[in-house]
């Protein structure tokens, strides 16, 4: 064996274990960035399912307290109509204005008759009274 020849199979061996040792580490690195990508899919997944978590229990919170509000004002509004049962309406208060109108009108119509009643009685008894000193 010559030299040229042991120099040919050494490049021939060089040249294989690198393509081999390229392989390797191709294979390695594929395999870890699998493992690696599979690592920050599944911690993404976690991320997300608690932030939706989080954001679903917020939800929840913020519906019972709109719940507590909503029956809070559906008891006002119910205790406002049953006091508003109560209270007199524009219809009591037309009846109620119209009688005070008549009374009015007759106290008025009364005053009217009892000035002139007093004026009558006033002519008579300055007439009576003329009669007698006179």
């Amino acid at each position: 064996m010559d030299w040229e020849t042991a120099r040919n199979i050494v490049t021939v061996v060089t040249g294989a274990s690198a393509v081999i040792a390229t392989s390797v580490s191709v294979a390695v690195y594929r395999r870890s960035r699998t493992a690696d990508l599979t690592g920050r899919i599944e911690s993404g997944d976690r991320a997300i399912r608690k932030h939706t978590d989080k954001v679903v229990s917020e939800m929840k919170d913020r519906q019972e307290r709109f719940d507590g509000r909503l029956a809070d004002i559906e008891d006002g509004i119910a205790r406002i109509e049953a006091e508003q049962k109560h209270h007199l309406t524009a219809r009591d208060l037309g009846h109620i204005h119209e009688k005070i109108n008549r009374v009015a009108e007759d106290v008025s119509a009364g005053r009217a008759e009892s000035k002139a009643l007093n004026e009558q009685l006033q002519v008579v008894l300055r007439h009576l009274m003329q009669k007698q000193g006179g």
